[in-house]
């Protein structure tokens, strides 16, 4: 065999031994939405929450993260169409409706009205940051991402419930041969397998939010 022929056959292999995670088994998705009220109407509840992430149609600095602060991870985006020439980060319902399957939450809410949800933010992971969570293999937890979409609905005069939906979680199981950052070379990256939403990880997110 040629040396050339030799060393692509050592490079496919090495592609294929790629290792990934086998995932531990879960009870299944929660199907129940996971949601909080809050003392203040929806107007105050969008200022809230725009203090407390960073406005990603605004021409602010990044905010800088702490250790171990996954909320600083993410970036605010509502609705409202950006400036012209900027395409919008809200996921379209099209692409949400993509990726629901298996995820009653999300099939719940693209079930309402757009005016329904015309209030509602997207939290984008703009920073690709992975977290600890409830996904395991052998009994670890594997790193996980997601975005995540907030819904605001008046809950009375003066309350709104705040429901949060997972948007693209995955978890880092292993690592494969491709293509190094900006497509330099070869090297070792992260295989990212897709999951289904996570319960715990929205239970965290909004509390987060009711303490802040």
């Amino acid at each position: 065999m040629r040396p050339g022929w030799l060393g692509a056959a050592l490079l496919v292999l090495l592609v294929l031994m790629g290792c990934s995670a086998r995932l531990d088994p879960t009870s299944g998705a929660s199907t129940a939405a996971v949601e909080i009220e809050l003392p203040l109407g929806p107007d105050a509840v969008r200022q809230r929450l725009g203090a407390l992430f960073a406005e990603g149609y605004a021409a602010t600095s990044p905010r800088p993260v702490a250790p171990g602060d996954w909320m600083g991870c993410f970036t605010l985006f509502d609705r409202r169409p950006p400036a012209p020439g900027v395409p919008p980060v809200f996921p379209s319902d099209a692409a949400l409706r993509a990726g629901a399957r298996g995820d009653p939450a999300m099939n719940r809410y693209l079930a309402r009205g757009v005016p329904e949800r015309a209030q509602d933010v997207f939290l984008y992971n703009a920073r690709d940051c992975n977290w600890a969570s409830e996904v395991r293999a052998r009994g670890r937890p594997l790193p996980f991402s997601c975005d995540f979409i907030l819904h605001l609905e008046a809950a009375g005069a003066h309350a709104t419930r705040l429901e949060a939906l997972e948007v693209r979680p995955q978890v880092v199981a292993g690592s494969h041969l491709g293509f190094a950052a900006h497509g330099l070379g070869i090297d070792w990256v992260e295989t990212r397998r897709p999951v289904a939403p996570t319960r715990r990880d929205r239970v965290d997110l909004l509390a987060g939010i009711r303490g802040s």
